[in-house]
């Protein structure tokens, strides 16, 4: 299910790319997976161009990529070595958290649930795939305030990963699943049977519907996409040209309770606020709508990662065996000031990157400047999805 998703951007791209013809180039590939990063990781895409076999004509023919994709993603279940060795993660984790912000002198440190996307997808050692990361930023807890304690990041990465190249728990999870399916189905065909007998039994009392509410299919996708975005047009007073909405109010909305009745879950809502890219602390809310929508309904389908992803958060890995040899952040010696700390960590700014409390300190601005407006909002605060983890039930 996952596959499909990515197999249909990458042919359509590379069929206007080449007019409907039946080869390819290596170039023509290569721009489609980087036109495609909210379906393919960084590291996903290098990896995929070395299972790209080319004809005597140094074509790629359009088939083979779809069969080389399978390929790929065969190989890195059966020959993983950084995702299945804890110790060797947990390294590769802290070494890129480090490229990233963290000083590797403290006791804590927070990052923002937007930087540490940026840390998934710079994790070059492992081949996650662009879903994989998504599914992980899930069932990340953030605070109110869309932080996270990075040594709980550590511990839920180190948990999650391992399992998700495990071939033989890949595989007895899906025989799970399957098993399970065919129960629902089993269960939706007796509730037929049983409606069919109460409406041909007229001349009973009538005992109400056979089904609960609850029972109700969700809202498809079309649907939730379209709802979306009216609930964002409707917080977008200004009636922006390019549909931008300040992150405060983009956030609110969500906490609404107009969204409330799409039936998102609470992980689905973490994911969709993680992939946000804010530009001058104002979100395109139509393009991430269009964007991220189809690609929670494909998850939906691609019930395995829930499954395996679910029972690790709740078994988070314990890793203080590895805390002496390689610590997290090591404590300041004696000699070693507050100051100087600082000042030996990587600076962000230099790297390009924005400071760890950027997003943090826009909401909380965007928050201040607010309160003495009207606004639509009619639930409850935008960090109010960040709640203590929820049972997956689909």
């Amino acid at each position: 299910d996952e596959l499909h998703g990515c197999e249909q951007r990458l042919g359509e791209l590379l069929t206007v790319a080449e007019d409907n013809r039946a080869t390819c180039s290596r170039n023509d590939i290569w721009v489609a997976l980087q036109s495609s990063l909210d379906r393919f990781a960084p590291s996903e895409s290098r990896l995929i161009m070395q299972f790209m076999q080319t004809n005597d004509t140094c074509r790629v023919a359009l088939e083979s990529v779809y069969t080389s994709l399978h390929k790929y993603r065969h190989h890195l279940v059966h020959n993983a070595t950084v995702e299945t060795d804890v110790k060797e993660l947990r390294q590769h984790v802290i070494t890129t958290l480090y490229r990233h912000g963290m000083p590797e002198v403290g006791m804590f440190h927070e990052m923002s649930i937007w930087e540490l996307r940026e840390v998934l997808l710079d994790l070059n050692l492992i081949a996650l795939s662009r879903m994989q990361i998504h599914v992980i930023l899930q069932y990340l807890e953030p605070n109110d305030e869309h932080m996270v304690d990075v040594h709980y990041f550590i511990r839920v990465v180190c948990a999650i990963i391992p399992r998700l190249f495990d071939a033989g728990l890949l595989a007895s999870t899906a025989q799970l699943i399957a098993a399970e399916t065919v129960e629902i189905k089993n269960i939706a065909e007796l509730r037929e049977l049983e409606a069919f007998v109460e409406t041909i039994g007229a001349a009973m009392p009538d005992r109400g519907s056979v089904r609960d509410i609850d029972d109700d299919p969700p809202p498809d996708r079309d649907h939730v996409e379209k709802a979306l975005c009216q609930i964002f047009q409707m917080y977008d007073k200004e009636h922006t040209a390019d549909h931008t909405l300040l992150l405060f109010d983009f956030l609110a909305a969500l906490s609404s309770e107009h969204v409330a009745v799409l039936r998102l879950t609470p992980a689905e809502v973490r994911g969709f606020i993680a992939e946000l890219e804010p530009d001058d602390s104002r979100v395109r809310y139509l393009d991430h709508v269009k964007k991220w929508v189809p690609i929670l309904f494909d998850l939906r389908k691609c019930k395995v990662y829930h499954y395996l992803v679910l029972s690790g958060v709740e078994l988070l890995a314990d890793l203080r065996e590895y805390e002496v040899a390689f610590p997290v952040m090591r404590l300041p010696s004696p000699s070693e000031s507050s100051h100087a700390s600082r000042l030996t960590s990587p600076d962000p700014m230099e790297s390009g990157r924005a400071p760890p409390r950027t997003i943090k300190r826009i909401v909380s601005q965007q928050r201040q400047s607010i309160t003495t407006k009207s606004s639509p909002r009619t639930g409850v605060g935008p960090g109010s999805f960040f709640s203590p983890r929820e049972s997956f039930d689909r």
